[in-house]
């Protein structure tokens, strides 16, 4: 076999770095390799090795909005994948856990960072190492769960911003047990982001149940899990039509969110706010909430919250305008 031919021509080093950067689906970056690559490899092997494996085409090298990726073959993936496998169920294991641990360090980064400069970057990040990204989950449903959660409510901004919030959903679902358990922070916020993503899709049963489940934890006096038990129920509201209600419990969120010094989270409570505000036809409090979320994005140098806030302001201004234009006549 071909392959078989290609194995033998690489050195040890060459062949161990095969079957290790197998694990990675959809390409990876020469620094991801550092990080999931085991001691035996130190950066500068890894560089060297990586050259070495281009050279005799078992990677690919591929240049890309200013990155460098490199990629295998399925078939050249699939036979390094059963070398790391032949090496024993233990350290394959331990490798593909050093993946996921790459991936969950990549979605926790773009979770904190979201409203930031470098927000368009994470996104097209994201959407660049999804393969990984699910490769990872997929390991985590029958390895680390609870792992595979945190990754998950840590996308949860990005399957908004690209547009997979069915894929969210599935993966969710997929880690049920969140809805079992002790009051963490950790549970409130798969509770909240599986309620918010069914709110989305018009799955308004779906959403109020989990709600529901979310209010058993609000006896606890945790602040951050209450700010996200009423930002799901103040979203639930807005999209049930029961502005009212909405407005009450995204304010207590804005509020526990900026205590918290939660950002992200802050800004949606906030631009949501303006838009129930707006819907009411209650233009001063819709206006006021609108341009402190302007504010808060404009300053950190955000572009996806603030484009929505930028649009509500646009449809008060012009209400406003439409009703002294009704009032000249």
């Amino acid at each position: 076999m071909c392959i078989d031919w290609s194995y033998d021509l690489c050195t040890p080093m060459e062949r161990s770095a095969w079957a290790q950067l197998s694990v990675f689906s959809g390409g990876f970056e020469l620094k991801a390799a550092e990080q999931v690559c085991n001691g035996d490899l130190t950066p500068t092997d890894v560089l060297d090795t990586v050259t070495f494996l281009v050279d005799k085409s078992i990677l690919i090298r591929q240049v890309s909005d200013n990155s460098v990726r490199f990629r295998m073959l399925e078939i050249v993936r699939d036979y390094g994948r059963r070398k790391a496998q032949e090496a024993g169920e233990r350290e394959y294991t331990e490798l593909r856990r050093r993946h996921r641990d790459w991936c969950e360090t990549l979605a926790l980064t773009a979770d904190t960072e979201y409203i930031s400069p470098r927000q368009i970057e994470l996104i097209n990040t994201i959407a660049r190492e999804k393969s990984n990204l699910r490769e990872a989950l997929e390991f985590c449903v029958s390895d680390s769960p609870e792992i595979g959660t945190r990754i998950t409510t840590a996308l949860f901004l990005y399957w908004f911003s690209l547009g997979a919030i069915t894929e969210g959903r599935q993966w969710l679902a997929r880690f049920g047990d969140y809805r079992k358990g002790p009051p963490t922070i950790e549970r409130a916020r798969a509770i909240h982001a599986g309620s918010l993503l069914a709110a989305v899709q018009g799955d308004l049963e779906t959403a109020a149940d989990l709600v529901e489940e979310g209010r058993r934890l609000a006896d606890h006096a945790d602040p951050l899990i209450n700010a996200y038990l009423h930002h799901a129920e103040g979203y639930l509201a807005l999209f049930s039509e029961n502005l009212a209600e909405s407005c009450s419990h995204l304010e207590k969120a804005a509020q526990l969110f900026t205590e918290q010094k939660n950002l992200p989270f802050q800004v949606t409570a906030t631009l949501a706010l303006g838009m129930a505000f707006e819907m009411m036809n209650d233009a001063e409090p819709a206006s006021e909430y609108n341009e402190r979320a302007l504010v808060i994005t404009e300053a950190h140098g955000e572009t996806v919250c603030r484009s929505y806030v930028l649009w509500t302001l646009a449809v008060t201004a012009w209400k406003q305008e439409m009703a002294i234009e009704h009032l000249d006549y």
